[in-house]
């Protein structure tokens, strides 16, 4: 991991709730991609109500701003979305770890992160840290089996929030 800034300067309030645009709705449907009407934990949601494209029938939470000590017991959840939070936050290895806690055996945590940030503002001016593949994976790896994707936008350098992102997802160890 890379850092892009010396202070963080995300707030709850520079964190707004937005309506998606398409790269958004390419990136949840691969965050949900194995969701299954299972009980889901999105951690950081910025977008409104992204169960209504990707998560039918399922017991839905989004948290719009993630603490580093979640409020749930162990093993609560099947599956559990971390989409745009790591670059955002202080330590991400915490909230990954808080994450896994309360995910259940067997239980899917994916998360998007964009790919490879060289300089603060290249994305987003209040990005904390730039990610690689092999972060992600040394990230998740300790938790379970991980795989990955990158997404790629056509307009992409001419808007800047369509840089590649990595989208990444761990099975926990049963």
């Amino acid at each position: 991991m890379k850092r892009l800034v010396q202070k963080n300067l995300n707030t709850p309030v520079s964190h707004q709730i937005k309506e998606p645009n398409w790269f958004d709705i390419k990136r949840y449907r691969a965050l949900y991609r194995y969701v299954k009407g299972e009980k889901v934990l999105d951690l950081g949601a910025y977008m409104k109500n992204p169960q209504q494209w990707f998560s039918k029938n399922t017991g839905y939470i989004a948290l719009d701003w993630v603490p580093y000590i979640l409020p749930y017991e162990d093993e609560q959840f099947n599956y559990i979305v971390a989409g745009q939070l790591l670059e955002h936050i202080e330590s991400p290895a915490l909230i990954l770890s808080e994450a896994f806690r309360v995910l259940k055996r067997k239980g899917i945590l994916s998360l998007s992160v964009p790919l490879e940030e060289t300089e603060r503002g290249e994305v987003d001016k209040i990005h904390v840290w730039s990610f690689d593949k092999g972060d992600i994976h040394n990230l998740l790896s300790p938790y379970g089996k991980v795989w990955m994707k990158i997404l790629h936008s056509q307009y992409f350098p001419r808007y800047r929030y369509h840089f590649p992102h990595i989208v990444a997802y761990c099975r926990k160890y049963g």
